[in-house]
């Protein structure tokens, strides 16, 4: 049975059709994969790029991961990786765009 909260006070949708099944397509495990720099280094351990789970043989090897969709582990000190082909479950979340500035919502510092 699904719990489902009558009030969320931080804001991340928890309903059943923010989660979507999708398949691993690649993941990064170390620093010789060749999007671990442009991904944020050692932010980047465990980052998996990903089609959706019915697009099964959609994806284009030759073309690498680089245009795929990725999504991080939601917690980093857990070291569970998927393995290439397996089905997860991912939902949305804050990105770290949300810390930056933006002209309309401006604090003043005292």
């Amino acid at each position: 049975m699904a719990f489902q909260p009558q009030n969320n006070p931080i804001g991340i949708d928890t309903s059943p059709s923010s989660l979507v099944s999708v398949r691993v397509v690649d993941i990064i495990l170390d620093a010789t994969h060749p999007d671990w720099e442009r991904m944020g280094g050692w932010d980047s351990l465990g980052t998996v790029f990903y089609v959706e789970a019915k697009e099964k043989g959609v994806y284009n090897s030759g073309q690498g991961p680089r245009h795929l969709q990725s999504a991080r582990p939601l917690f980093q000190n857990q070291k569970f990786y998927p393995l290439i082909d397996e089905i997860i479950i991912i939902f949305s979340g804050l990105t770290k765009e949300v810390y930056q500035e933006t002209s309309s919502n401006t604090v003043s510092g005292t």
